[in-house]
């Protein structure tokens, strides 16, 4: 995206033929028949565009700018990227974005190395990850989730405290993020990953820094969070080192750091209840991972 994008380039350009018969039809683009978009520098879009990918995003249809013929989109997700995080007056369609992370160049050579391999050497995967009718059905269950007593009390008990967290380091968050954004995501995290008081420790503990609108303000949760958590901070450090080198694919490094934060003692949490779930979510996780490895070890030294 570009400040001169049109609106014709967007949506679909005039057709001329039908123009000549005194017709007011567009050749309509992918955006409106797409499920998934994705808009590159999209923050670098002039207004009228902006405004119109805000009603694309809010209520799933573009108002065509001759007509105001309201156009409807099929859209299930859209994906923004930007190299810069947007003015003042950009912050409405800002907010509209559920989810928003902040990446850094890439300073791992192996990382490199591997992105280098995977651009250049390796075919695109023929194997479909999932389809549309699996991401449908992912959400009609997180919705079922969300309309549960059960669930909506542990977002009570996990995520709503976090906020006040947050709000004390100066971190707005609007009542929107709150009840219906947040909840949304803190079901579809549920949907995913199971419905118990573990993930539910988990999913708040993940999903509270998606509300930081800069990098800076990550930061500020991250630090907030390890304040709380006191000797929890630690484990988690071993936890998120530990998956680094899983991600690098140096298993049997990553198994013996994931098997040291399996063996924490939640026991001796027992003074201090409010870190218990979280302790049991991070020695949960540590395990799932130490099956997983063991698992591809176990194939890999398998005799052919």
């Amino acid at each position: 995206m570009t400040k001169f994008t049109t609106f014709d380039e967007l949506v679909g350009y005039v057709d001329v033929l039908a123009l000549t018969k005194g017709e007011l039809r567009r050749k309509l683009s992918a955006i409106v028949d797409a499920d998934i978009v994705f808009l590159d520098e999209i923050f670098k879009a002039s207004s009228p565009i902006l405004n119109a990918l805000l009603s694309l995003m809010q209520e799933r249809v573009v108002y065509d700018p001759f007509t105001g013929t309201a156009i409807p989109a099929r859209l299930w997700s859209l994906i923004g990227a930007s190299n810069e995080v947007p003015d003042d007056d950009m912050q409405a369609i800002y907010d509209r974005f559920a989810v928003k992370m902040f990446v850094k160049p890439v300073s791992n050579m192996n990382t490199l190395t591997s992105i280098l391999e995977a651009k250049w050497l390796r075919p695109p995967a023929e194997d479909v990850a999932a389809t549309m009718e699996d991401v449908r059905a992912v959400h009609d269950y997180a919705e079922s989730l969300l309309r549960r007593r059960d669930v909506l009390q542990l977002y009570q008990v996990h995520m709503m405290p976090l906020f006040p967290l947050v709000e004390s380091k100066g971190i707005y968050v609007s009542d929107r993020t709150k009840v219906e954004k947040m909840p949304w995501l803190f079901a579809a995290y549920l949907a995913l990953h199971g419905v118990s008081e573990a993930k539910a420790s988990e999913a708040a503990y993940r999903l509270i820094k998606l509300v930081a609108r800069t990098s800076d303000e990550v930061a500020e949760i991250e630090k907030a969070l390890n304040e709380m958590l006191g000797e929890l901070s630690k484990l988690l450090k071993q936890l998120d080192d530990a998956k680094k080198l899983f991600d690098l694919g140096e298993l049997n490094s990553a198994l013996n750091l994931f098997k040291q934060v399996a063996l924490f003692d939640v026991e001796s949490l027992k003074e201090k209840p409010w870190l218990v779930e979280r302790a049991k979510a991070i020695v949960q996780e540590a395990q799932e991972y130490i099956a997983l490895i063991q698992k591809s070890l176990a194939g890999l030294k398998r005799p052919r």
